[in-house]
């Protein structure tokens, strides 16, 4: 059969061969080719800039029913190379139902480009290179990163107004919200550098808008160490009184210098209580 060769447009030429070498196997193309009859993508492919409109257009477009679904069906058996291809859609069609929602045509890129990264053993970062080419048959550097940035959150799923989630509501999670960079064994220090650098900024915004920004007392920051000592002076039993008259650095009257000592421990302690 013939295929239409994938456009590459990456400049790295270490990233182009982790591409080119992949794209180019025939048993690869075959699935591909199986991808885009399920989805109804035929040629001419539509080009880089047509790429969102069509992946949309995926999003937007409902599972067909009676003999429509059986072809895709029998493609999907010849994607998984068994049965299993109709089963797994069938399970699908099966929960949704009961969720009372339909399947989209992307539901299917996304099953069959998690069932590519697993049958050719490639990394989590070639997901949107393969879903990309299935749609325009380009992938470019923006489409396969050595290093990816992201917000993990076991409330991303939700909508931005659900996200700040109640402390008594998240106590019982073992993940918490945070920022991760993945990268993989082929990525050289050089690379994950610059994508640190480049993202850092940007992810740090992000997550701030999302999950709210932790903002510290700055008294709060400069004296932590000696609010802390005094916090478990009083903790133990101690006056504020007693407390001055034993700080070693202070050099003014500890009937003055004990208001001071109150108003540190008071605010450590406002702190500790502070939403985590």
């Amino acid at each position: 059969m013939k295929y239409e060769p994938v456009k590459i447009y990456i400049e790295d030429n270490k990233k182009y061969t982790d591409v080119a070498l992949i794209v180019d196997r025939d048993d690869f193309l075959e699935q591909i080719d199986i991808v885009r009859r399920i989805l109804g993508i035929t040629l001419p492919l539509p080009d880089n800039k047509q790429f969102f409109r069509r992946w949309l257009e995926l999003k937007q477009a409902e599972l067909p029913k009676g003999e429509k679904l059986e072809v895709i069906k029998n493609l999907l058996n010849r994607f998984y190379k068994s049965e299993d291809g109709a089963k797994i859609l069938e399970r699908i069609i099966a929960q949704r139902k009961k969720e009372g929602s339909n399947i989209a045509l992307s539901n299917i890129l996304f099953l069959a480009t998690t069932h590519l990264l697993s049958n050719f053993k490639l990394s989590a970062n070639y997901s949107k290179a393969i879903e990309k080419l299935i749609i325009s048959n380009v992938i470019d550097d923006y489409d396969f990163s050595s290093v990816i940035g992201c917000i993990f959150s076991p409330f991303w799923f939700l909508p931005k107004a659900n996200r700040t989630i109640p402390i008594d509501k998240r106590i019982n999670l073992p993940i918490r919200d945070g920022i991760m960079f993945y990268f993989y064994p082929h990525t050289t220090r050089k690379e994950l550098h610059n994508a640190i650098d480049k993202n850092y900024d940007k992810l740090v915004a992000e997550y701030n808008e999302w999950f709210g920004k932790k903002d510290y007392n700055l008294d709060t920051i400069s004296n932590i160490k000696r609010d802390r000592d005094w916090y478990w002076q009083k903790k133990q039993g101690k006056t504020y009184l007693q407390i001055a008259e034993e700080d070693k650095v202070n050099k003014i009257d500890p009937e003055d210098f004990k208001e001071t000592v109150r108003k540190a421990i008071k605010r450590y302690e406002k702190d500790l209580n502070s939403p985590i």
